[in-house]
């Protein structure tokens, strides 16, 4: 998503790169172009791209694994292997992304598949499909 603003006589240009940063995070949107074109003063684009979707989808399931991690009474110190099963593009999602999900989630470790050995074990409902979480504090 993006935003796209006609140029006026705004009191801070592009070069304030740091306050076009902090707005872009405060509307939550990836990109603010300046368009001389625009009818209006500005234009807020909506569309979802596939990428958007990916993203919006690991943000849910980082939220969610982060509500497990308290609800098993873990504490952002603990080390924990998380396991994650899933189906179709939920699953290749994540696949993609184990690293990524590691770091975000602050675990030792993230796979695709199932513990033997868990703390907790819960289905999680996504707007995507199911997934199962498994976690171990090591």
């Amino acid at each position: 998503m993006g935003l796209n603003l006609k140029k006026k006589d705004w009191s801070w240009g592009k070069e304030e790169s740091n306050l076009w940063d902090l707005l872009k995070e405060e509307i939550n949107v990836k990109e603010i172009l300046f368009d001389d074109n625009l009818e209006e003063e500005m234009s807020l684009d909506t569309k979802i791209t596939p990428e958007l979707e990916s993203e919006g989808m690991l943000r849910e399931i980082t939220r969610l694994i982060q509500e497990s991690r308290q609800e098993a009474g873990y504490t952002p110190k603990d080390s924990i292997e998380i396991s994650l099963s899933a189906e179709g593009k939920l699953l290749e999602i994540i696949s993609n992304q184990l690293d990524w999900l590691k770091r975000e989630t602050n675990a030792a470790s993230v796979k695709v598949g199932f513990l033997e050995k868990f703390d907790l074990k819960k289905e999680l409902e996504t707007d995507w499909g199911k997934i199962l979480l498994t976690t171990i504090k090591i």
